[in-house]
C-alpha cells in the first residue's frame, strides 16, 4: 500500500514539473529531436556582433582603418575636406585620423613635399605664380608652371625643345594640343597646350604611391629616375618634363658642314657678304640671318634670337603669351 501511494506522488510531482516546463523540448531516448524545437527548426544561438578584425595598419581593413588593432569601418571622401576634422582622405579615399601637420611628415613622404594644415594634406612645395614668390630660394628663382625652378630649366627658342612636338612657351618646353586625349596623364588641353590643372579635386581617389594635386592623380618621387622617361620629378611628384635639352653638344654631333652652336647645329654662312642673311636662307630656311659668334666663325641665326620680343609672357602685353621669344 505504501508502495502505491508513494508511487502516485512520484506521479504527481513530475505533472507539476512537467507543467512548469510547457514549452521546452523533449528530447527522445535516441537524442533523435535534439538541437531542434517543436516546428523541426535549428533555434539560433545570438552571440552578439562578430569581433571586429585584428590590424596592424589601415590596409589590413578593406573599407576601414586600424584603432587600437582592431579595424574600424570609414566613411568614403574625394579628399580631406569632406572628413570629419582630425581625419584625413586616405589613398583609397577613406577618411582615416590622421594626415600631416608639420612639412617633416611630408618631406619623409617625398623630398619637395609640404603639409597643407587646412586639408593636412601633403602637397608639392614651392608653389608660385610670380618669379618674385621665388626669390627666397636662390637655386630655383624663376617660376615655370607653378613650380619654383632652377634658371636652367627655361627655354626661350624652340630649338632648345627637342621632344617630339614641342614648343618653347612661357619659358617650358610643352606639346601642342586640341583635346585632353593628345596630353599625358592628368594634363588637360588649354588654350592649345597640355598643362597641369591649377584647381579641383580628383574625381576618383588616387593609387597608392600617388597624391591628389589640384585635380590630378601624381606619383610621389625622389628623383627624375623615380619618374621615368620623358617626366621629372618636381617637388616631390612626377610632371611631363618641360626643361629645354640641347640637340649637340659638340661639333661631332652635326652634319658635316654644321657646328653646334647654342645647343644647336648651326651651318656657316655660304657668303657672309651678302647681308642680312648671308645666304642662309639657300641651306637652311629656319635661320634667315647671318651673324658673327664671337669665335671667328659666321653662322647663320634667326631673327627671333637676334632680336627676341620676350623670355617669358610676363614680358608680353595682357592676354599674350611669349611663344619662341615671340608675343602672340
Amino acid at each position: 500500500m505504501r508502495r502505491l501511494v508513494h508511487a502516485l506522488s512520484m506521479m504527481s510531482l513530475a505533472a507539476s514539473f512537467g507543467a512548469v516546463l510547457t514549452g521546452c523540448p523533449v528530447w527522445g531516448d535516441d537524442d533523435s529531436g535534439r538541437g531542434r524545437d517543436d516546428a523541426g527548426a535549428v533555434p539560433v544561438v545570438d552571440n552578439g556582433p562578430p569581433p571586429a578584425r585584428t590590424c596592424s595598419a589601415n590596409t589590413d581593413c578593406p573599407g576601414g582603418y586600424c584603432l587600437n588593432n582592431r579595424c574600424t569601418t570609414a566613411v568614403r571622401c574625394m579628399n580631406a575636406t569632406q572628413c570629419p576634422t582630425g581625419y584625413t582622405c586616405d589613398t583609397r579615399g577613406l577618411c582615416v585620423p590622421g594626415g600631416c601637420t608639420g612639412n617633416a611628415q611630408c618631406a619623409a613622404v617625398a623630398a619637395g613635399l609640404v603639409c597643407d594644415t587646412t586639408t593636412r594634406a601633403c602637397v608639392p612645395g614651392g608653389r608660385c605664380t610670380t618669379d618674385a614668390q621665388c626669390a627666397s630660394t636662390p637655386a630655383t628663382p624663376v617660376c615655370l608652371g607653378g613650380s619654383c625652378q632652377p634658371t636652367a630649366n627655361q627655354c626661350q627658342f624652340d630649338y632648345q625643345c627637342t621632344g617630339q612636338g614641342q614648343a618653347c612657351v612661357d619659358g617650358r618646353c610643352v606639346v601642342g594640343c586640341t583635346s585632353a586625349a593628345q596630353c599625358s596623364a592628368g594634363q588637360v588641353c588649354t588654350a592649345g597646350r597640355c598643362g597641369y590643372p591649377t584647381s579641383g579635386t580628383c574625381a576618383t581617389p588616387c593609387m597608392t604611391g600617388q597624391i591628389c594635386v589640384s585635380g590630378a592623380c601624381l606619383r610621389t618621387c625622389a628623383n627624375d629616375a623615380t619618374c621615368g622617361t620623358g617626366f621629372m620629378c618636381d617637388s616631390g611628384v612626377c610632371r611631363v618634363d618641360t626643361r629645354p635639352r640641347p640637340f649637340c653638344t659638340m661639333d661631332s654631333q652635326c652634319n658635316m658642314g654644321s657646328v653646334c652652336y647654342n645647343g644647336a647645329c648651326r651651318r656657316q654662312c655660304p657668303n657672309p657678304a651678302v647681308m642680312p642673311d648671308g645666304d642662309c636662307m639657300r641651306v637652311d630656311v629656319q635661320f634667315n640671318l647671318c651673324r658673327a659668334d664671337g669665335m671667328g666663325r659666321s653662322l647663320c641665326t634667326s631673327s627671333n634670337e637676334v632680336m627676341p620680343q620676350c623670355a617669358r609672357s610676363s614680358n608680353c602685353a595682357a592676354g599674350r603669351m611669349c611663344v619662341n621669344a615671340r608675343c602672340q
